[in-house]
């Protein structure tokens, strides 16, 4: 932190820029933080920074500051956004207008909503949907409301991969997805029952907006870290995950339990099947 300070220091003096508050290196710190996406972290992109300082010092000038403010850095960075968004604003007024479904309240069995970034280079042969490591407890989630017939609140949102023990894992741009969905949910009409859930090791992650932290602050909108499968689905469901017990039934009533019963009777129906099939015909 102290050598984003320096750095800043020299850009000023050395372009005759004006010199910066303490809540305004604050920021810049922050802005370095976000694009390291990691809390313990701090972005070498010095040309981003020195770029968000000069037009800071813009808005600074216009105000007849002596000195670049907080206020001035918050409005480089929206300007900033505001300057790259036009998809974004396509797609809220998409959302707008009916053009894209998205349920952000109620319930629906087998449907949950995933969150991923809209643009990202890949190079696997994957043509469409929802896929990926990051989207696997997503589809984990539905295939389990799927089976249990248990209705999923759509007024949460998803992200996470899941490895063979039912442990949820960290994903990559975490900011950007739930930011995405807060946007989606402000654009629908925002309840303040809306949330999303993430995978627990993604937390050191977190550098949100000013936006969506003062939502949560309030209270209008909710992150929920996770571990387990376990947990996101009582979150998503409202209904106990379910224990093992030592006869090796789950305890009635619990997802575990509606899931297994059905894998039970979709086992015994493909048996009949298998059974007619086998039969001689006349």
């Amino acid at each position: 932190m102290k050598t984003y300070g320096k750095f800043v220091h020299t850009l000023c003096e050395k372009e005759n820029l004006n010199h910066l508050e303490a809540p305004a290196i604050a920021k810049v710190v922050e802005y370095g933080s976000r694009l390291a996406e990691d809390q313990t972290k701090l972005s070498t992109k010095f040309p981003e920074i020195a770029d968000l300082v000069r037009e800071a010092n813009l808005y600074a000038s216009q105000d007849d500051s002596k000195y670049i403010k907080d206020s001035h850095i918050l409005k480089a960075l929206q300007e900033k956004i505001y300057r790259s968004n036009l998809l974004d604003e396509k797609t809220k007024e998409m959302i707008e207008r009916g053009v894209i479904l998205i349920d952000t309240s109620g319930t629906k069995i087998g449907q949950v909503n995933g969150l991923s970034v809209s643009c990202r280079l890949v190079f696997e042969q994957s043509y469409g949907g929802v896929d990926g490591d990051s989207a696997s407890s997503t589809e984990l989630y539905a295939i389990l409301s799927a089976l249990g017939d248990l209705p999923i609140k759509q007024n949460f949102a998803v992200t996470g991969s899941v490895n063979q023990k039912g442990e949820v894992q960290a994903i990559g741009g975490v900011n950007e997805k739930i930011e995405g969905f807060y946007h989606t949910c402000k654009a629908k009409g925002l309840k303040g029952d809306e949330g999303v859930l993430i995978p627990r090791s993604n937390v050191q992650h977190l550098m949100l907006s000013e936006e969506v932290v003062e939502a949560v602050k309030q209270g209008r909108f909710h992150i929920y870290p996770v571990s387990t499968i376990d947990e996101g689905i009582e979150i998503l469901t409202g209904v106990k995950a379910g224990a093992l017990k030592n006869d090796g039934n789950y305890e009635a009533g619990t997802v575990h339990f509606k899931v297994n019963k059905r894998l039970a009777e979709m086992a015994e129906e493909i048996t009949k099947f298998g059974e007619l099939s086998r039969r001689p015909r006349d």
